[in-house]
């Protein structure tokens, strides 16, 4: 897992390369980067995100309430950068409704699954646009507010699905405890995000058990994140160019 330099202004930034597959690859750097949202970044992190990682795909995967209202953040801050906003959970949500904070590691996971259940719609069309993106050569950024849950979420799913192996998962997840103070400051200086928790927000470690009882899930409901996809209609090119881009040789090598 590449860890990233510190930005200025993102927090819980790294890259996706460098994770083992069942078939004994890696997956490459500067391809798939994951973080928390953009909205504080420098011009020096503008000039990086741009000009040095070449990112050319950014996916905004908060609600629309969280980024200005109408999803167009992004765009504004990097208006030289295609910017797309696919929310995951369902707008009016975020800062009303209770969501498991990692204090339970089990029902974090359960709220997980019920996001990828009542989600699958707008998480297929992620996988897909980010699928697209890197099938052109473009590097990808994806991030909600944290980057730890749902991007937690959406980070699970596209490396179960080029074979990376659940040890190599569970590390990317809980990958985002390094940044828990940072996490936690961010939020509370929201106060939509301060709505949702009925005695504040705190720094909270993210556990392997998490990601093993969600992982865990999926294989009891779906039979693992190959069948969810298919089931929700991530196409078979959408898999395809997502291995051949971020673990080229693991097309010819795959049954």
């Amino acid at each position: 897992m590449g860890n990233l330099t510190p930005f200025d202004g993102i927090t819980n930034a790294r890259d996706l390369g460098g994770l083992s597959t069942l078939g004994g690859l890696r997956t490459l750097s500067s391809v798939l980067f994951r973080s928390g949202a953009l909205d504080r970044m420098s011009e020096r992190d503008r000039h990086r995100l741009v000009n040095e990682m070449r990112v050319g795909t950014v996916v905004d995967i908060r609600t629309r309430e969280e980024s200005d209202g109408d999803g167009l953040q992004d765009q504004r801050l990097l208006p030289e950068v295609r910017c797309v906003h696919v929310s995951v959970v369902p707008e009016g949500r975020i800062g009303r409704e209770p969501f498991p904070d990692g204090r339970d590691p089990i029902a974090l996971a359960e709220g997980y699954f019920v996001n990828l259940v009542e989600g699958a719609e707008a998480l297929a069309e992620i996988i897909g646009i980010i699928a697209g993106a890197v099938s052109v050569g473009e590097s990808v950024l994806f991030h909600c507010a944290a980057g730890r849950d749902r991007t937690g979420l959406v980070a699970a799913l596209l490396l179960g699905l080029v074979e990376v192996t659940d040890e190599h998962i569970i590390s990317d997840y809980i990958a985002s405890n390094s940044h828990a103070l940072t996490i936690a400051e961010r939020l509370r200086a929201n106060p939509l995000y301060v709505a949702q928790s009925a005695d504040g927000i705190k720094p909270v470690m993210l556990r392997n058990l998490t990601m093993i009882h969600f992982l865990g899930l999926v294989g009891d409901r779906f039979g693992g994140v190959d069948g969810w996809a298919s089931r929700v209609g991530v196409s078979d090119e959408a898999v395809s160019g997502l291995r051949r881009s971020l673990v080229p040789g693991q097309a010819t090598q795959s049954p």
